[in-house]
C-alpha cells in the first residue's frame, strides 16, 4: 500500500518572453507501507550489502565562516554577545559549526524526513531518530573569516534488535571532519538510529504530544552552560552525549552539569552534563573533557 501526502507551499506566475509559465513548489512525502515485502526482507543481508556499497564513499564540501550565521544563532539563543556582529578571527563556540555546511541539493533529492540521503539505509528502514554523538575539538578552532572544508563519511553501521519492542534497528555513525587553512579543527561524530515499520506497528506508534526539540540544539545548550562556567584558560576538547528521551517544544526543561572530582587529573577536568524534563526525567546526558591551556 502506498500512502502519499502532498502540500503546496506556494504558487506564482513567472513571466518569460511575454509567456507565462506556472511553477508549483511543493513538499511531497511518499511513504511505502508494503507490509508483506517488509516482513520477507533479510535485514542482515540488506544492511550488509548497503554498508559495503557506502563504506568507501565520502562527501566533501566547502564553506566560509562568515559572521552572519553565528550572529543569527546568538540572537536565536539570546546569548550575551548577540548584540554584536562577530569580528574577523573571532573563534566560534563549540557546536556552532552547525550553522554552516547545509545540504546543497534540491528538495526532491532529500530523504523522507528532509535529510541528506548519502548515508541513509534502504527501505524499509526509513524512520530516523537522533541517537547521540561525539565532538572532538583541537586547539585550532574555527574562526570568523576561515575558508573551511568538510569531509563526511560513514564510520560504522550496526543492525540490532530492540529488546523491549523486539524490533530491528539500524545504527549509522557518520564522521564529519572540518578543516581550516591551518589544518584539522574538529570532528563531529553523529549517531542515528533507523527503525523499520512492521505489521501491526503503523497505528500503534507512541504518540508524542508536540514537536520535539532538536537533539543538536540540546547538545549546544549543554555546551553553552559548560563554557559559561569555565575559567578563561580552559577549553573543551571532547564531548560525548546520548539522547535518552525526547524533549517537547513549549514544555520547560533544564540543562545541568557538575565537575567530577574523582576522575579529574592534573590539567584535565571531566564534567557530567545532562538535560532534564520538568518532571526530573533525563532527556540527554553527556560527558565533557576540559583542558587547561
Amino acid at each position: 500500500m502506498i500512502l502519499t501526502y502532498s502540500r503546496n507551499i506556494c504558487r506564482f506566475q513567472l513571466s518569460v518572453s511575454n509567456k507565462h509559465q506556472l511553477r508549483c513548489f511543493s513538499n511531497t512525502l511518499i511513504r511505502s507501507n508494503n507490509i508483506e515485502s517488509s516482513a520477507n526482507i533479510d535485514s542482515s543481508l540488506l544492511i550488509s550489502q548497503w554498508h559495503s556499497s557506502i563504506s568507501a564513499c565520502s562527501e566533501t564540501s566547502y564553506d566560509t565562516i562568515t559572521p552572519t550565521p553565528i550572529h543569527l544563532l546568538n540572537l536565536t539563543l539570546d546569548r550575551p554577545e548577540c548584540e554584536v556582529l562577530p569580528t574577523p578571527s573571532t573563534p566560534i563556540h563549540p557546536n556552532y559549526h552547525l550553522a554552516y555546511f547545509p545540504p546543497r541539493v534540491p528538495e526532491r533529492k532529500l530523504g523522507f524526513d528532509g535529510s541528506f540521503t548519502t548515508f541513509v539505509p534502504p527501505h524499509p528502514f526509513c524512520r530516523r531518530m537522533w541517537a547521540g554523538g561525539e565532538l572532538l575539538f583541537s586547539k585550532n578552532p574555527l574562526r570568523v573569516g576561515d575558508n573551511v572544508k568538510l569531509i563526511e563519511k560513514c564510520s560504522n553501521v550496526e543492525l540490532k534488535r530492540s529488546s523491549s519492542r523486539k524490533q530491528e534497528l539500524v545504527f549509522v555513525w557518520e564522521d564529519r571532519d572540518i578543516y581550516n587553512e591551518k589544518g584539522w579543527s574538529l570532528k563531529d561524530k553523529r549517531g542515528f538510529v533507523y527503525r523499520k515499520e512492521e505489521e501491526g506497528r503503523a497505528n500503534s506508534t507512541k504518540i508524542v504530544k508536540g514537536c520535539l526539540v532538536h537533539g543538536p540544539l540540546t547538545c549546544t545548550l549543554l555546551l553553552d552552560l559548560l563554557r559559561d562556567n569555565l575559567p578563561a584558560d580552559n577549553w573543551i576538547s571532547e564531548f560525548k552525549y546520548r539522547a535518552v528521551s525526547p524533549l517537547v517544544v513549549n514544555e520547560p526543561f533544564r540543562v545541568c552539569g557538575k565537575k567530577l572530582e574523582s576522575v579529574s587529573e592534573k590539567g584535565v577536568s571531566v564534567y557530567e552534563m545532562w538535560a532534564e524534563t520538568a518532571l526530573g526525567g533525563v532527556a540527554m546526558k553527556g560527558s565533557a573533557i576540559v583542558n587547561i591551556n
